[in-house]
């Protein structure tokens, strides 16, 4: 078995002896040199954090002999470019050239790198897979995908765009926390459950979609997104929601203009945490929210003339339909502050 490696200041390269069975917890943890590691057909189990952090190491083979991959064990393997399980492994593999590790038997992708394409079978992504993988910059989770483990994508701080597709149910705790990169999310209606800090320090991201089928929201699931300046909700019932606490700390509830589905902005103004947002705003169905001109624009001019109309007038052309912006069946002066708010970006 190998135990701690003592120092691996100067370590570039490894080739693990035949007479070893077991690579330890913590092996090879910080060997931030390392970029190129032999692992022989006599080793059966790799310990929790074994290649932690080995931030050169560009490629890994799993042999056939391996029946146990621990925790951790190539998270913050950041320069990871090619993960392969050899053919006859009965426990893992990597099916469709898909540059990771799977379990075979759950179908769970374990552990990805900045290359990896997650095959149509799979169906969780598992905990801690892509944990600090800052050289992924986009990835699609497809619809055979049930859950999303915790901390799947935790600070992968490269990662741009994500596609989550719609089998999802579950999105785990610290899921995609820190993943600064992102600037835009949509949850699909599959989802019911939103971890606890899954898209916090999330600080890039400037709009995000709730679907009404989520029915839980953890503790800090949006904190520290300092960014957003839209979050369009399609939930119903936001007091039906449970909510975990801090949800939306560090969200600049003043500016970020909170989208509500037509006839429900009277509840979110009295729902637990919801209500701290100050521009709650009916998103309607018909997509002509603020379009007062009916020109397909939402700009200064409907402001102009939604003042107008505030004040009295009748302003030819008017669209009465997209001016009751805060849903309360009156067009007023805070509807004109409200469309103020959206067309300057506040």
């Amino acid at each position: 078995m190998i135990y701690k490696y003592s120092d691996c200041s100067g370590l570039t390269s490894v080739t693990i002896p035949n007479s070893v069975t077991k690579i330890g917890s913590s092996a090879f943890s910080y060997c931030s040199g390392l970029t190129s590691v032999t692992i022989p057909n006599s080793v059966t189990s790799i310990g929790d954090w074994a290649f932690y952090n080995c931030t050169d190491l560009t490629s890994v083979t799993i042999p056939n002999s391996v029946t146990s991959i621990g925790n951790y064990a190539f998270s913050g393997c950041s320069g990871l470019t090619s993960v392969k399980v050899e053919a006859g492994n009965t426990i893992y593999d990597s099916r469709d050239n898909c540059n990771a590790i799977i379990e075979t038997a759950s179908n769970t992708l374990i552990a990805g790198c900045k290359n990896t394409t997650i095959p149509n079978s799979v169906t969780k992504i598992g905990n801690h897979a892509f944990e600090e993988c800052t050289g992924l910059t986009s990835v699609t989770i497809g619809n055979s995908v049930t859950s999303i483990g915790s901390s799947a994508f935790f600070y992968c701080s490269g990662l741009t765009s994500v596609t989550i597709g719609n089998s999802v149910t579950e999105i785990g705790e610290a899921a995609f926390r820190g993943c600064k990169g992102l600037t835009s999310v949509t949850i699909p209606n599959s989802v019911t459950s939103i971890g606890s800090s899954a898209f916090s320090y999330c600080s890039g991201l400037t709009s995000v979609t709730i679907p009404n089928s989520v029915t839980k929201i953890g503790g800090d699931a949006f904190y520290g997104c300092s960014g957003l300046k839209n979050i369009f909700s399609k939930i119903e019932e936001p007091a039906n929601v449970t909510m975990g606490s801090d949800v939306f700390k560090s969200v600049p509830k003043t500016t970020c203009i909170l989208w509500v589905p037509e006839g429900t902005v009277q509840k979110y103004q009295a729902a637990y945490q919801w209500k701290d947002f100050t521009n709650i705003v009916a998103d309607l169905s018909d997509g002509v929210t603020g379009d007062v001109n009916g020109d397909g624009e939402v700009n200064v001019s409907d402001v102009v003339t939604l003042a107008n109309f505030a004040m009295g007038e009748t302003p030819e052309d008017f669209v009465k339909e997209a001016g009751d912006l805060n849903d309360d069946d009156e067009m007023n002066v805070s509807d004109v502050v409200i469309l103020a708010n959206i067309v300057i970006g506040v």
